[in-house]
């Protein structure tokens, strides 16, 4: 009687567990039916709304462009001007903008056309001859001339 009743406990435990394992189980689909939603839905505050849609001190930023483009084809350059209209709407000041310009593929001093040794096969002197002239600047890429101001005032700029 005292096997059969250890063995029955035994067995239970055993049920007992494994139904744990599976609750915790990270991997399960099937969760816990008690666990906190914190990390499925996040609480509802004024910038979010319970849903994930837009609260009442939600805000964001904008920009406008008005590019202008002029291309020389005689010299086979490309002039232009841009004006960006910044509107901060955060309640933050900005003392800074951010502003990246991807710069000339073909410059001699970017990485953007250079072949590293994994990358060569065989070529004909020909072909290296075409790929010294390939990362020549042959005078692409961005030449800044000003930034200014709405007002014409001259802003101060770093490049790097």
């Amino acid at each position: 009687m005292k096997k059969i009743a250890s063995l029955v406990v035994a067995i239970c435990m055993m049920f007992s567990a494994q139904a744990q394992n599976i609750m915790n189980n990270p991997t399960s689909n099937h969760g816990n039916k008690f666990e906190q939603l914190g990390t499925i839905l996040p609480t509802p505050n004024e910038y979010r709304t319970a849903s994930g849609a837009p609260g009442p001190k939600y805000w964001q930023q904008r920009a406008d462009y008005t590019i202008k483009a002029e291309l020389d084809e005689a010299n086979l350059k490309l002039k232009g001007s841009e004006t960006v209209t910044y509107y901060n709407n955060s309640p933050d000041v900005l003392t800074y903008i951010w502003l990246q310009l991807d710069e000339n593929e073909h410059s001699s001093v970017n990485n953007a056309g250079y072949e590293d040794a994994s990358s060569l096969r065989q070529v004909s002197v020909n072909a290296l001859e075409a790929m010294k002239e390939r990362k020549s600047d042959n005078g692409y890429g961005h030449i800044i001339s000003k930034l200014t101001d709405a007002t014409g005032k001259n802003l101060q700029y770093t490049i790097n």
